[in-house]
């Protein structure tokens, strides 16, 4: 499909010489759509070619881990509504991922003019979708993070990728509160005694970055809104079951005024794990 969208003739895209697939690349992108722009840098972005495909460019070239998520939630979850995958293209230090158009709203955009009820709705479809991901319990031998073992990422303060596979949650956390720009070793080793009694034995699938900008709603005849897709794969894996509840509110504020967070999805929400969340939080 990204053969016949590019205008490319060539059955094998990897033998299409990069001067070609850059110019056919930009020809796309001067017919389509700028649906979404990153705010730090042009370079982000999702365009749409049609009414059935976007364009997504890819941060680093060499990390496929949104791509490879997609790939897997067809096969072994296609009932959970994310875009369908139809391509990955590299040209020189840029990767574009096309992908199924989802049709909607973001859920940021829709959620202050939503009433009570309408929002109670969406979560609990979203619980269910969750709760139906979360089946997915981490193949053995698998390391922890994407899988197609592109690693685990934190995003604490700047996105940082492992660099050696992690397979435990005692693991994960030396990795994420490692070479910490702030924090002695006593305050490191104090938060390590506090939260280790509560560290999660199991390893569910994980989306990593869920808030309302990333989930696409539709209205429908009744007044209500159903969940069209959840976007935005990037930071998805295996990862420790109390991971996505964590993960939640890492932009909750202390004068927090969005209400999003108290109708977030019980079963990754921070209730379900309180003593990790909290620990998680010191």
């Amino acid at each position: 499909m990204a053969q016949k969208l590019l205008g490319i003739r060539s059955d094998n895209m990897e033998s299409t010489p990069s001067a070609e697939l850059t110019e056919a690349l930009a020809h796309l992108l001067r017919k389509s759509e700028l649906i979404w722009q990153s705010r730090s840098t042009r370079n982000r972005y999702v365009a749409k070619c049609n009414n059935n495909l976007v364009l997504k460019s890819i941060k680093s070239s060499s990390d496929f881990t949104e791509y490879a998520t997609l790939q897997y939630l067809q096969l072994h979850r296609p009932q959970i509504p994310v875009p369908r995958p139809h391509g990955l293209i590299t040209s020189g230090q840029s990767a574009y991922l096309l992908m199924s158009y989802v049709p909607g709203v973001a859920l940021a955009k829709a959620w202050p003019q939503l009433q009570e009820f309408q929002k109670e709705s969406i979560s609990k479809k979203l619980d269910a979708i969750f709760s139906d991901l979360r089946q997915l319990r981490r193949p053995d031998k698998l390391a922890l993070g994407g899988v197609a073992g592109e690693g685990c990422k934190d995003t604490r303060r700047n996105t940082r990728i492992s660099k050696t596979p992690l397979y435990t949650s005692a693991e994960l956390w030396d990795f994420q509160y490692s070479g910490a720009p702030v924090g002695s070793k006593t305050y490191l080793e104090f938060l390590r005694r506090l939260t280790s009694p509560f560290l999660a034995q199991n390893y569910v699938f994980t989306h990593g970055d869920l808030r309302p900008a990333n989930i696409i709603v539709q209205p429908d005849s009744n007044g209500d809104y159903q969940v069209s897709g959840i976007i935005d794969w990037e930071m998805s894996g295996f990862y420790p079951e109390d991971f996505e509840c964590t993960k939640l509110t890492n932009t909750l504020a202390t004068n927090e005024s969005n209400d999003w967070f108290l109708h977030l999805p019980s079963c990754i929400s921070p209730a379900k794990l309180p003593q990790r969340w909290l620990s998680d939080f010191a």
